[in-house]
């Protein structure tokens, strides 16, 4: 089980590790050194290191720590047989590998070595992954210690291999390969006339790889396959080119080295391969080689000078990188350094890049991690004009895995361009995920976000679970915040409140003696989402079937008015505040566009009462009215009510009801993209009156609901387990008690709160990893929208006073602690002045 780390980036971390003199020791060359203020140069004058943004890997929190680069040369840095250096000082830093031959005494192998790994200690400079470790050993010169050395790769976890060296080349000029001498040391042949000699010949690779590096047919198929299992298991192989190439006086190859270029001599090891070739700037080139072979040379394009072989016709899977005069460990000594060119040298700076991708992406396949620093490469430096290199083309390099194919221009002397490690840890082509229920989606494509509700907590997907996992087009796994597919519900309880109250105390009645009655009121309202303030109507008519059968069909905000205990107080005032509280909590989840039917019996102590209730809503969103079908929730509510009167001053009552929403759930809203969702929730009410004394009146109640929450398309993003939510609500009345015909309430509540389940997005949260780019997605802690922290409690008290017998006045107060069910929210206050006057 693979649970990933959503790295961030610290930009400061970032800038504090590219100024730091230790990532600047690289510079510490004289030729450098020379040119370190030519302003006019910056490419050359510029930290190799900074050119491929590796300060921006460290920015990530990215050292190479846990992975293991492999690295054969022809010596080390030796105490006594032991190899080691300041370098390499760190705990259990150098591993030697047993299948390789003794270590000997050589500079070459230090200073590739502290380039790609050096320890960052403080001391003069480090490599590109300096927590990274390294198994060491001596190159290999046969196809049997190829073999030994790779297949020891492989069991001992290595990652990356670094390989700067040539392979001996067999003949001489007459031989039908055509070798090149490039050096006192030998020959070289280059990939196109090996596989001219091959194919003429009607060879197998093989056994034309015995003919001109020496060995057997068989010996080379068995490397091969050592080769293959390496990159299998996970491990990229990283070779150096030739140094030797056109821009040369004599003796340059014209295309890139066979061997380095081993994937187009054997196609089952195309992927998990890179040929490095070293490029470095004309100012620096000027200052190494002089200013006439500068200008000589034939090899240079938009500043920048090819001081190696080309990649030629492995373009594809090719990377430039300046490897001219660099300062890194040598073997004089532990603390002794020195200045060296070539690929050698830009090699093990592209394999210490590699190391920082695998400990950012540690289940992709070597030929996804290959691919991301090729296909992220900068290759802006590129000429499409009368200065573009005679001889150079411009091809289209493609790379293809099972989530599709991404391009990339490539040049047949630079390849890919310069390793940029800023593009290659972001996500490369489209993203996606796959859902709980096995569909694959483009992570870019989600849309619309949840509006949670007030019961909810205002909670949205919370730091602590808003995470989910979601892969780029190499497999490389990113950790998204679904915190940004939801959002709070603005506070308006108090205005929704007071809104209501306004328009209850607006109300007009009119009726007549056949029992037909009519209420309607219009008031403006207070309305933070659309533009402070709205109109709102209530509308109720009502007529007397029978002395015991009432019928009754409304709109408005008023349907919990034939509910409940607040029609008590309909001789002193219209529903109020407190009334309110204790009115019927699911009904508030339905919104304020609400239209009932009802009926209610009454026989002796017994009450009963039903109401279908439906509302459609027009949702708004940051001020903006959403009209569309699709933007609407809808709802319909069914309630049942019973009250008994078990004493004149005893009534009890008990409210069965059940809710379905559609478009939305418990009060929350989901509009057009992936998170629509929909509720059936069934809730009950317990409630009770009892008369204290003629002028005292307590008044309570509990409700709880349960819902059961399901996408509203098999295609949501939305899951839930059944949520339980729960409020009460006690109020003490008191008639008279300051002047005669004075009402004072004394309230305390607590409105519908989640007290148990959740809803979950069907988003991954972690990979089971079987090997590499082999893995599914996990699902245990996906992401989770964050419940209530906190339990609101409102407190509230309502004076009103008869003045004149048509003429009341009133004062409300609310206060509520941790407003919206969240801990340590700041305490809100409310109130209002009433005025009513009866025509």
């Amino acid at each position: 089980m693979f649970v990933p780390t959503q790295r961030v980036f610290d930009p400061s971390l970032a800038e504090q590790r590219r100024t730091e003199a230790e990532f600047r020791g690289v510079t510490q060359s004289p030729d450098r050194q020379a040119i370190a203020g030519n302003t006019g140069d910056a490419t050359g004058a510029m930290n190799p290191y900074e050119r491929n943004k590796v300060h921006i890997a460290y920015g990530y929190g990215l050292t190479g720590a846990g992975v293991r680069v492999g690295i054969v040369d022809s010596g080390f840095n030796l105490n006594g047989s032991t190899p080691g250096h300041g370098e390499f000082s760190a705990a259990n830093k150098i591993v030697v590998l047993s299948n390789s031959a003794p270590i000997v005494s050589d500079s070459h192998g230090t200073h590739v070595s502290a380039l790609a790994v050096g320890d960052r200690n403080g001391t003069v400079m480090h490599g590109v992954a300096y927590n990274a470790q390294l198994y060491l050993g001596m190159s290999p010169t046969t196809p049997v210690e190829f073999t030994s050395i790779f297949n020891e790769f492989r069991t001992s976890g290595v990652s990356i291999s670094s390989n700067s060296y040539g392979v001996n080349v067999l003949g001489d000029a007459n031989s039908p390969w055509r070798p090149v001498r490039t050096s006192n040391d030998g020959f070289e042949v280059t990939a196109t006339n090996f596989l001219a000699y091959r194919n003429a010949q009607n060879l197998t690779t093989t056994d034309a790889m015995a003919n001109v590096f020496g060995g057997t047919s068989a010996e080379w198929t068995t490397a091969i396959t050592a080769f293959r299992n390496f990159q299998n298991s996970g491990g990229v192989v990283v070779w150096a080119n030739s140094n030797y190439g056109a821009n040369e006086p004599q003796n340059g190859l014209d295309n890139v080295d066979a061997f380095a270029a081993l994937p187009l001599l054997a196609p089952e090891l195309a992927g998990g391969w890179i040929t490095v070739t070293n490029a470095t700037s004309l100012g620096l080139a000027t200052q190494v080689l002089g200013a006439s072979a500068v200008a000589a040379a034939t090899k240079k394009e938009g500043g920048i000078y090819l001081f190696s072989a080309q990649c030629g016709i492995a373009a594809a899977f090719c990377l430039s990188q300046d490897g001219v005069g660099l300062w890194s460990g040598s073997n004089t000594g532990n603390t002794s350094y020195e200045s060296q060119s070539g690929t050698s040298q830009a090699t093990p700076q592209v394999s210490g890049m590699l190391a920082l991708l695998r400990e950012a992406f540690p289940t992709v396949s070597a030929a996804d991690l290959a691919a991301r620093l090729l296909f992220t490469a900068d290759n802006r430096f590129f000429v499409n004009d009368a200065n573009t290199p005679a001889g150079e083309t411009e091809t289209t390099a493609t790379y293809t895995n099972a989530n599709g194919s991404i391009t990339k221009t490539v040049s047949s002397i630079w390849g890919h361009g310069f390793a940029d490690l800023e593009r290659a840890l972001n996500p490369v082509g489209a993203t996606s995920t796959v859902t709980a229920d096995g569909r694959r989606i483009n992570t870019g494509s989600i849309q619309g976000a949840i509006t949670t509700g007030a019961m909810f907590g205002r909670g949205t997907l919370s730091s602590a679970n808003s995470r989910y996992v979601f892969t780029d087009m190499l497999n490389g796994v990113f950790v998204g915040d679904a915190s940004t597919f939801a959002t709070a519900t603005p506070d308006r309880s108090f205005e929704q409140t007071f809104g209501r109250s306004m328009l209850s105390n607006a109300l007009v009645t009119a009726s007549t003696q056949t029992g037909l009655t009519l209420q309607a009121a219009q008031t403006i309202v207070p309305d933070s989402t659309a533009g402070g303030y709205r109109p709102e109507r209530m509308l109720m008519l009502s007529q007397s079937v029978t002395p015991e059968l009432e019928m009754a069909l409304g709109s408005g905000v008023s349907a919990d008015q034939r509910l409940g205990f607040a029609p008590s107080h309909a001789d002193l005032r219209a529903a109020s505040i407190t009334d309110r509280n204790v009115g019927l909590a699911p009904l508030a989840l339905m919104g304020e566009d609400q239209s009932w039917l009802s009926g209610r019996y009454q026989t002796g102590r017994l009450q009963i009462t039903g109401m279908v209730v439906a509302s459609r809503e027009r949702q708004q969103l940051a001020g903006v009215q959403l009209v569309d079908r699709e933007d609407r929730k809808s709802n319909a509510a069914i309630v049942t009510e019973a009250r008994y009167a078990i004493s004149p001053g005893l009534d009890v009552m008990l409210t069965l009801g059940m809710l379905q929403e559609r478009g939305g759930f418990l009060g929350s809203f989901a509009p057009r993209g992936d998170f629509v969702g929909a509720a059936a929730s069934r809730f009950i009410g317990i409630s009770g009156q009892a008369r204290v004394t003629d002028k005292v009146t307590l008044t309570g109640t509990y409700q709880r609901l349960q819902s059961r929450v399901r996408p509203d398309d098999p295609a949501s993003l939305l899951q839930a387990s059944d949520v339980a939510a729960d409020s009460f609500a006690v109020n003490l009345g008191f008639r008279d008690l300051v002047l005669p015909g004075s009402a004072v309430t004394l309230g305390v509540s607590q409105p519908l709160r989640v007290a148990s389940g959740g809803i979950r997005l069907a988003l991954p949260d972690q990979l089971i990893v079987n090997g590499p780019s082999d893995y599914s997605f996990g699902y245990s802690g996906n992401p989770q929208l964050g419940g209530p922290t906190g339990r609101q409690m409102d407190f509230a008290i309502e004076w009103s006073q008869q003045i004149l017998p048509n003429v009341r006045a009133g004062m409300a107060g609310v206060v509520s602690r941790d407003p919206g069910h969240v801990a340590d929210a700041p305490t809100a206050f409310g109130g209002m002045m009433t005025l009513s006057i009866r025509m």
